[in-house]
């Protein structure tokens, strides 16, 4: 699949490029993202939009993968974006390495962006909604190492984090997260968190 590149900044434009070598970009003007298919991926630099362009990224992030790229990364402003449908907020000088692992999270469906504003974000949506009166889910089955990664995810570390801190690969944090999924019976990790038990 495409992914279509935003930026008036050529050598921010030249460096994605280089970073998702890999794949097929191509640099658009604003003008061309209404037509660019749906779910397409779209990485925007934020500081190339006009206040009235970025008022149109909520509407373009309802049909399109859309990725925000910021010279000054802010949490309340990522943490907006992010809840209005924008799949992913990073620094506009992501390290090379990590752009296509970013690009790729998105195009599985998933949100990118670092670790703190995730949580920030995770610790919101739990304070917001009711705590259960009992718990849901059964943690009781699980293996110790299963148990583990289960306290890592409550505190909502993501899988790269897990497997750092547990010093395992991330396949393997993977497949442990399977694990407890089927075992608990819980349909993914936010569930999890939210009526399991700490």
């Amino acid at each position: 699949m495409q992914v279509a590149l935003f930026s008036l900044n050529a050598t921010l434009l030249n460096r994605w490029a280089q970073a998702l070598s890999e794949h097929d970009c191509k640099a658009i003007n604003w003008t061309s993202v209404e037509t660019l298919p749906p779910m397409q991926p779209l990485l925007l630099h934020w500081e190339s939009l006009t206040l009235e362009e970025r008022g149109q990224v909520v509407t373009i992030a309802q049909q399109r993968a859309v990725v925000v790229l910021t010279d000054t990364p802010d949490m309340v402003e990522g943490r907006r974006l992010i809840l209005s449908g924008v799949r992913g907020y990073a620094n506009s000088y992501i390290h090379n390495s990590l752009l296509p692992e970013l690009l790729l999270e998105v195009q599985r469906g998933n949100i990118w962006a670092v670790p703190e504003l995730l949580q920030a974000i995770l610790r919101d949506f739990i304070k917001s909604r009711p705590l259960p009166t009992d718990q849901e889910y059964d943690i009781s089955s699980l293996s110790s190492r299963e148990s583990e990664v289960y306290q890592e995810l409550m505190k909502g570390s993501g899988n790269k984090e897990i497997a750092r801190t547990l010093n395992i690969t991330e396949r393997t944090v993977k497949a442990h997260v399977a694990a407890i999924l089927r075992k608990t019976g819980a349909p993914d990790r936010v569930h999890l968190i939210v009526h399991g038990v700490g």
